[in-house]
């Protein structure tokens, strides 16, 4: 299977690669891509990674749906000086600052959701 390493440490490597059409991680074994650094491809037995231990935190589980209202949309946008169509297609940057807002909003409660499911 296609892999990507993403770390090395000690004498495990740390290694992502799409399952099913999701993204995982797994520890594996250093000895089973000898010589291989952290951002290359190598490919690597699905028993090896069967085998590994899954790394990561699953955000699926511990978040569970976020949204993000109409309501939160319009006060991001007006906050930031976007009222009518035209300052929509002329003030991009200012657009683009409302959006970043917005995902700092889904940070803030992923990183909620996880410090309650977890602790800490």
């Amino acid at each position: 299977m296609q892999c990507r390493v993403l770390m090395k440490r000690n004498h495990a490597v740390v290694v992502s690669f799409v399952d099913a059409g999701k993204l995982k991680g797994r520890i594996i074994p250093e000895i089973e891509m000898r010589g291989k650094k952290a951002g290359e491809q190598v490919e690597i037995e699905y028993a090896a990674l069967e085998r590994g231990i899954e790394y990561g935190l699953d955000f699926e589980l511990l978040t569970g749906d976020i949204t993000i209202s109409a309501a939160n949309i319009t006060q991001a946008l007006r906050s930031h000086g976007i009222w009518t169509q035209e300052d929509l297609q002329s003030k991009a940057q200012e657009a683009t600052a409302a959006i970043a807002s917005l995902v700092g909003l889904v940070h803030g409660r992923i990183v909620k959701d996880v410090r309650n499911a977890l602790g800490g």
